[in-house]
């Protein structure tokens, strides 16, 4: 797909740099709208591999699930290997609610 009105050429390994870069935000926002208040420095803590106090546990865990459901996404896109189907769909969801999800 091409760009036309602001006549940008595609690239896909800066989008994807880019999106990598806003991982915590990315997170952050969607566990927030799941009721789970934790900020964006706690996520990066997270990302770090290191727990951050006052939470719950399954709420650590629902982020850590959305963390590598995101970089599971992102191997795909750089391996040419995403495309919008049930089955992928369904995979990326299977990590997002592992644990949580009954299916």
């Amino acid at each position: 797909m091409n760009e036309t009105q602001w006549g940008m050429k595609p690239d896909k390994a800066k989008a994807i740099m880019l999106a990598k870069r806003q991982l915590a935000e990315l997170v952050c926002d969607a566990v927030n709208l799941e009721g789970i208040n934790l900020t964006i420095p706690e996520i990066q803590t997270l990302m770090d591999g290191i727990t951050v106090g006052g939470h719950r546990l399954s709420d650590q865990q629902i982020a850590l699930n959305q963390i590598d459901a995101w970089r599971t996404l992102f191997v795909l896109i750089e391996k040419n290997q995403f495309e919008i189907t049930r089955e992928q769909v369904c995979a990326l969801h299977l990590i997002a609610g592992k644990d949580e999800a009954l299916e």
